[in-house]
Parts: structure tokens; sequence; C-alpha cells
């Protein structure tokens, strides 16, 4: 299981349906729900979170405002809470900083995709994590800085979005070209990428003006939900049938909404008040959790909707 950063300090984890990993701005610590027990702890300071359960890693961005590690990226080992690599990319001597929430790892978990900018230019560095080698550099052409991104789940290619741009850009990871550029035509930015398990579907969420899909074989839009959504995060079901939608509506209303795929009928809708309100699925589909940025972690059952677990 990989989970990325959704430009957001703070994300919650499931693994399985008893442990959860929680990363705020200031550590990232695992807990065990049913005592809620803290099992383990890393104090750092980051802003930028990114896990892989298969090569059990977690991908932080620090924040150290004094040094360089302000401009890199730091691969702990989640079993000896010790940091395997520092990541940082420099082009004829110029530093290159994170970009707030571009920060995706490979189904596999071996590559790490981030968005990296600095004064003159902004590009996506590819690193491989088991060695903390280089692999590429990709471009948009549109020198925007990168702040969501998503690998197709089995072919080789990556997509990304920036906070200034209403584009979605595709590169090919085998030739790092880029292929294809999908824009709405709304005036919103994609606040959030992700694919359908299957790899089918590319959907974004473009806030006010709503959640839209790509097919991407047929390289084409396909119908979206109508109504009242305002999709800031998206999060897509492990059986592909539903999807989690963080709703952003007026002040007071911030939801999370289930909704099934391709009828887009609303399932269930867990209600908040943050302005950063997430929802991710377990890996079974069982779960899901739903946070804000100060306040509890709620954990629902998703059949019921009721509510199981607060941390």
């Amino acid at each position: 299981m990989t989970i990325s950063s959704k430009r957001n300090n703070r994300h919650a984890v499931l693994i399985g349906c008893d442990y959860l990993m929680l990363h705020t701005r200031s550590s990232v610590a695992f807990h065990h729900l049913p005592t809620q027990e803290r099992l383990w702890n890393i104090e750092c300071s980051s802003f930028n979170f990114a896990f892989d359960s298969q090569n059990n890693v977690v991908v932080l961005s620090p924040e150290e405002s004094t040094s360089h590690l302000e401009t890199s990226l730091a691969i702990w080992d989640v079993h000896t809470g010790s940091i395997r690599h520092h990541l940082t990319y420099t082009r004829d001597g110029l530093p290159y900083e994170v970009s707030p929430g571009g920060l995706a790892l490979s189904p596999d978990g071996r590559i790490l995709a981030a968005g990296m900018e600095s004064e003159l230019e902004a590009l996506v560095a590819l690193w491989d994590i088991t060695d903390g080698r280089l692999l590429q550099t990709l471009k948009t052409g549109d020198n925007d800085d990168i702040t969501t991104l998503a690998f197709h789940p089995s072919d080789n290619f990556l997509v990304g979005g920036s906070f200034n741009n209403g584009k979605v850009w595709f590169w090919d990871l085998d030739n790092g070209h880029l292929f294809n550029t999908w824009e709405p035509g709304c005036k919103d930015r994609p606040h959030d990428l992700a694919f359908s398990p299957d790899g089918t579907i590319l959907f974004a969420g473009y806030g006010f003006y709503g959640l839209y899909g790509w097919d991407v074989k047929q390289r084409k839009e396909i119908s979206k939900p109508t109504g009242d959504l305002w999709a800031n995060r998206v999060s897509i079901a492990p059986d592909g049938l539903s999807l989690a939608v963080g709703h952003f509506g007026p002040v007071g209303l911030r939801t999370v909404q289930i909704l099934e795929m391709n009828t887009w009928r609303a399932l269930h809708e867990f209600s908040g008040d943050s302005d950063i309100l997430t929802g991710s699925f377990s890996s079974n589909g069982r779960l899901l959790t739903t946070m804000e940025s100060y306040g509890d972690v709620s954990i629902w059952n998703v059949a019921s909707g009721k509510l199981q677990y607060t941390l």
C-alpha cells in the first residue's frame, strides 16, 4: 500500500483495520486503534508525507529553515526509526525546494516523484528510494509548480497538476516525454488527482467546479456528478465501486461524501468543520478516515456509516 500527501499538513493512513499512521506537522506516529495506544513516534517537523508498506518507509519533507533540509526529502525506515537517505536536487549550484503537496510513490513503492521548484523553473524529480539515485526529471512546458501527483496503477506513466494552472500533465516514464495534457476548461486548478484501481479512469477534484473524470484509454472526459459538489480531495475505494470526495462548501458545510461509481449516487456523508477535511479508505475498503486540520481523526464504518474510532 502506498499513500502520498495531498496538500495537507496532517494525514491519517489506516493499516489494516486496527492500526493508524498519523502524520502531523511535528511528527509521524503509529497507533493501535482498539487500545488507542501509540506504539512508536518519529519526531520530524515536515509538511509533506508519503508512506509505503511494502518497503516500510516514510518519506518526509523536513522543515528546517536554518539548514539544507528545507530543500530535501528524508526517507525514514519505520522499523528502525532511522533515515535511509536524504534526497536533494540542485542544478548549476541552485537548490530546488519541494513543492507543497507534490509527492507520490509508485505502486511498487520503489520510485519517489516530487514536485521541485527554484527561482528559474519547476519540474518533477524521480528517485529510486532503495539507493537514493536520481532517475530522471520531468517538465510541463508551463513552468508551474507541481502540487499534486499520481502514478498510474499498472502502466508506466505519471500525472501531475499545479496549484497555479488548470491543466493535468501526463508523462511517459519510459522516455520522460510529456505525451498528453488535459484541461477541463473550468477556472479552477486540480486540487487532487487519483486513479481508479484498474487505471481506466483518472479523477480530478476541481474545487468549486466539482469532480471531473478522464477516460485513460479513449483520452476524453466522462460524465461528472451534478449538483453542488466542491471537490477538493479524492480517494477511491479498493474495489473501485465507490469514491470518497472531500467537499468544501460554504462556511459551516465541510463533508466527505461517499459516491457510487458511475451513478454518482451519494451513499454516505460524514460531516466536519475544517478547511482541510480529507477522506482515506483502509486497504480492504471497510473503514474510512476523516480528519481536521486541528482536531480529531475519525474512523468510520463505510457500510453502516457509523463512527468506529476517534483519535
